[in-house]
């Protein structure tokens, strides 16, 4: 907890404010497409945990045989046989979504038509 803690106490008030100011989701658009981009996927997606998305599992996951594919592949099994998941995923607004936190870089797309 000591380097966030030096780290809030380096911020100036200025930049707390402006932090805190920061908005939870912002969207890019142009004629017909919508990016979605937040800091915490969870803005979007409120399914309880889903161990294989946290950064916290993954030195577990990867020791033996596993790759980064492996992975992957594990990741999207996770998600599509948990109905609560697949529910958050389909109420989603058609669009691109960008966030972070979870520190995992992954892309995966779904087409809902073929569900």
């Amino acid at each position: 907890m000591k380097p966030f803690y030096w780290a809030y106490r380096s911020l100036s008030k200025d930049n707390l404010k402006f932090i805190d100011e920061l908005p939870e989701h912002a969207e890019i658009r142009d004629e017909s497409d919508i990016i979605h981009l937040s800091h915490a996927l969870s803005v979007f997606f409120r399914s309880q945990r889903i161990e294989p998305f946290h950064s916290s599992q993954y030195p577990l996951l990867m020791k033996g045989s596993n790759d980064h594919a492996s992975y992957l592949e594990m990741a999207r099994s996770a998600v599509m046989s948990r109905a609560d998941a697949l529910a958050d995923i389909l109420a989603l607004p058609k669009g691109v979504y960008l966030f972070g936190h979870n520190h995992l870089q992954f892309i995966w797309s779904m087409k809902t038509d073929c569900l």
